[in-house]
């Protein structure tokens, strides 16, 4: 099965990305959202709020939903007809339940279509308060990460099948937000009387304008349509919905298929590693006594102590790289041996693994995402990336970047980059690694 790809589609100064398209594609419509659209209907905001009540009534819900694409003839402009080759099909299935602060954990299982390909992909998400789990049928992977860190097309693709309607906190803030609500003529969907809301943004870059199916008897969304330009629309009908059967994890957990890898996005979350693996305590009575200094950053001193806060919001500390050789490194995104020295890193954790400890420092770092990309692109998700680290930045006196230090299992610093050279400097440390592991 094929990786979906991005929609970027370019013809004659439109641009549609997915499914949102620029002023240029929607100014006839636009024109009109920013004179007419400061309406907010009373019996909109009504129709809305007693869908948002009637989501927040619910502790369980399985909605089984398809989406199609519709071409409207007599509304299209034929300078966006090629607009309409994009198919962005989808159906699937989602079921959660909400635990008793109100948050939602939920599934989704479907297909959508693969932009240029043949064939469908496959979903299969899982959405907690605090983690985010999915497959990759490309890969043959489980990821399991935190959500700040989730990334890559089946995770970006979630949206296929509309889950912001029944499970974003609180429910449809964004509709409510909206610059312009306006009543439209009730119509029925599959049998079901549904009041119709119009919803448009004044920022029709990034909001498309949509309508609301509402179930006037229970409240629950029955249809949302989005209009992707003129004439052509989005519309997502919901097929079935359930809210008397209850989910628990076990029926919403995401097993790790036969044969597959797991892969932690941090390598904490895996059950079967403790997140204070390294966090190894040195009896006092076996750490050298002699040294030529107490603390400090030059080799032959101790290493001093300090904690900080890593880009997942995770507290580490000095203590944790006692009792295993340790590599720090400080480094940035922004200057030019980046790219090099993030490979360098991955070679040491490929050739030591678990048998050093390591953490990188983000120095005069602008962009802090970047620094994390570039780990990640490496797959280096289980390194700690130290964006608050200030006490070990001035404590070990580190002006440059990218510095690499190498400690002991006592904490003594036995190798420290003067000039970062590739090719020479990780050598070096490999020289003082295996030192300080025949140890």
């Amino acid at each position: 099965m094929k990786a979906l790809r991005t929609v970027r589609v370019m013809a004659a100064g439109l641009a549609l990305v997915s499914g949102v398209a620029p002023a240029a594609a929607q100014d006839a419509a636009g024109q009109a959202a920013g004179q007419a659209d400061r309406i907010r209907d009373a019996s909109a905001v009504e129709a809305l709020e007693a869908a948002r009540a009637a989501i927040r009534e619910l502790d369980n819900i399985a909605v089984e939903v398809d989406r199609t694409m519709v071409v409207i003839d007599d509304e299209l402009d034929p300078a966006n007809a090629m607009i309409t080759s994009i198919k962005l099909n989808s159906r699937g299935t989602l079921r959660g339940t909400r635990d008793e602060d109100g948050a939602w954990t939920y599934r989704i299982d479907g297909f959508a279509d693969n932009i240029g390909q043949p064939d469908a992909f496959q979903l299969s998400i899982v959405r907690e308060p605090s983690v985010v789990s999915w497959l990759n049928y490309n890969q043959e992977k489980k990821y399991v990460s935190r959500p700040r860190l989730a990334r890559g097309e089946f995770i970006s693709s979630e949206d296929s099948v509309s889950p912001a309607l029944w499970f974003q906190d609180p429910p449809l803030a964004k509709e409510l937000g909206a610059d312009s609500l306006r009543t439209l003529s009730p119509e029925q969907v599959d049998g079901v009387l549904c009041d119709v809301v119009e919803i448009r943004y004044a920022d029709r870059e990034r909001m498309l304008p949509a309508r609301l199916f509402i179930d006037r008897e229970t409240g629950l969304i029955r249809r949302a349509v989005r209009v992707l330009v003129p004439g052509y629309e989005e519309v997502t009908n919901v097929v079935s919905i359930d809210t008397e059967t209850a989910h628990d994890a076990d029926r919403l957990a995401l097993p790790l298929p036969e044969g597959w890898t797991a892969v932690y996005q941090p390598a904490t979350l895996d059950p079967a590693r403790s997140a204070d693996t390294r966090e190894v305590q040195i009896p006092a009575g076996e750490l050298p006594t002699a040294r030529p200094r107490e603390t400090g950053g030059q080799v032959g001193e101790i290493m001093p102590a300090f904690t900080g806060v890593t880009m997942l919001g995770e507290d580490i500390s000095s203590e944790a790289l006692l009792g295993s050789p340790a590599v720090l490194v400080f480094w940035s995104s922004w200057i030019p041996s980046a790219a090099t020295a993030v490979q360098d890193i991955a070679a040491l954790r490929e050739a030591y693994g678990d048998s050093i400890g390591m953490l990188t420092f983000t120095i005069r770092e602008r962009n802090p995402d970047a620094a994390l990309n570039l780990l990640l692109e490496s797959g280096l998700d289980e390194v700690p990336l130290v964006i608050e680290g200030r006490e070990a930045i001035v404590g070990m006196d580190v002006l440059r970047a990218p510095t690499f230090l190498v400690v002991d299992p006592s904490g003594e610093i036995v190798y420290r980059s003067n000039a970062y050279e590739a090719g020479t400097t990780i050598t070096e440390v490999r020289g003082a690694l295996d030192a300080a592991l025949a140890d």
